[in-house]
């Protein structure tokens, strides 16, 4: 066999250099295409925590307010959520500032935010340009299809399991059932009709995003209502006119002069203290 030739099934070596394969690689995650030539340019989405805060201004008022209650959701990147409001206000909202109905009394506004739970990724997708040269320059015309390689190191690639495709034209494929999260290493080879078999393509890596539990969570803000202030009563209350009956068992009686010394009130009650002039 040709030097310049390698089988699946020989090992690999910097001396085999099979067909120089110009690859455009172009790979999909979370929705972003990006394309690079002779190398694969990977973007990933981080996940991050979700978090709900919510505030009102007021948060005390006397006799009454007006309160404006203002909630977000942090953290929440690309995932999808809903939030349900419950307590002073109701029904489904969106982050923002919500001005709500005059209050006479302590409410209690609370909202409820929550997101699905993300099964784990599993596939990749991977697209590329067919060869059109062999490694002596001629034209590459008894294409048979390709040899996709994964591996979670670039190092495994070498002893990875081979999946065929047999579509001699094929541009992509996905490489499905991805069973650990972390970094995934890929690489194409191409394969004529002889079952010859290029090197690796340049080595290709996406991190597989591991599966996100769902999130629920509720926050609540008080606006505290107080009662108007009541007055002090009045002080120093003293009478100055009173006037006296003497008994004189005539059931009648005989009025009589009385000078007041003091007098004090309890609950509606008044006692004097007087002399009584005779």
């Amino acid at each position: 066999m040709n030097s310049h030739y390698v089988r699946e099934d020989s090992p690999m070596t910097t001396e085999h250099r099979p067909w120089i394969v110009r690859w455009f690689w172009l790979l999909y995650l979370s929705g972003i295409a990006l394309l690079a030539i002779g190398s694969l340019v990977l973007v990933v989405s981080k996940a991050h925590a979700q978090s709900v805060t919510i505030s009102a201004t007021p948060t005390t008022a006397v006799s009454k307010a007006t309160p404006v209650v203002t909630f977000d959701v942090t953290g929440a990147g690309a995932r999808a959520y809903t939030c349900t409001a419950s307590g002073g206000w109701s029904g489904a909202q969106v982050p923002g500032s919500y001005t709500q109905a005059e209050i006479t009394q302590t409410t209690t506004y609370s909202v409820t935010c929550s997101a699905p739970a993300i099964a784990q990724e599993t596939t990749a997708r991977l697209v590329w340009e067919l060869p059109t040269a062999n490694t002596d320059g001629s034209a590459y015309t008894n294409a048979k299809g390709f040899l996709v390689y994964g591996a979670q190191t670039q190092a495994g690639l070498a002893t990875a399991t081979a999946r065929s495709v047999t579509n001699p034209t094929a541009t992509s494929v996905t490489y499905t059932g991805i069973g650990q999260p972390g970094t995934w290493w890929f690489c194409v080879k191409a394969v004529n009709a002889l079952d010859l078999v290029s090197e690796c393509s340049n080595v290709a890596s996406k991190t597989i995003a591991p599966g996100v539990p769902a999130w629920s969570e509720t926050k609540s803000v008080t606006v505290t209502i107080t009662a108007p202030p009541v007055p002090n009563p009045p002080a120093n209350l003293t009478v100055t006119d009173v006037i006296a009956y003497r008994d004189d068992g005539n059931g009648i009686g005989t009025r009589v002069a009385m000078t007041p010394l003091r007098s004090s009130c309890d609950d509606g009650e008044c006692t004097v203290v007087a002399r009584i002039e005779q």
